[in-house]
């Protein structure tokens, strides 16, 4: 189960008991606000799913990542997101 839809149903679940002769007690101080937040985090996880899901194929693609999963170690000129090395090149 996604941690997306658990978030769901447990908005869903306390808004339902907020509405009980029970939860209504707790509803403005608890349950309420923690369906409130779980739902929040629901439309978080749809909005940023297929960005991470790209951000994985990234790192999955690169290539000290692939000598990392075989066990060896990254070749040191592998890194192809180094900036170049700074000059200091100073005029007075």
């Amino acid at each position: 189960m996604k941690l997306s839809k658990l978030f769901l149903i447990i908005s869903v679940v306390s808004l339902a008991f907020s509405f009980t002769d029970a939860g209504s007690s707790l509803a403005w101080g608890l349950v309420r606000p923690l369906g409130a937040v779980c739902l929040i985090l629901f439309f978080m996880f749809n909005l940023l799913e297929d960005e991470m899901a790209k951000y994985d194929e990234e790192c999955r693609q690169h290539p000290a990542y692939k000598s990392l999963a075989a066990g060896t170690k990254p070749r040191p000129g592998a890194d192809h997101h180094k900036s170049p090395p700074l000059t200091a090149s100073h005029s007075h």
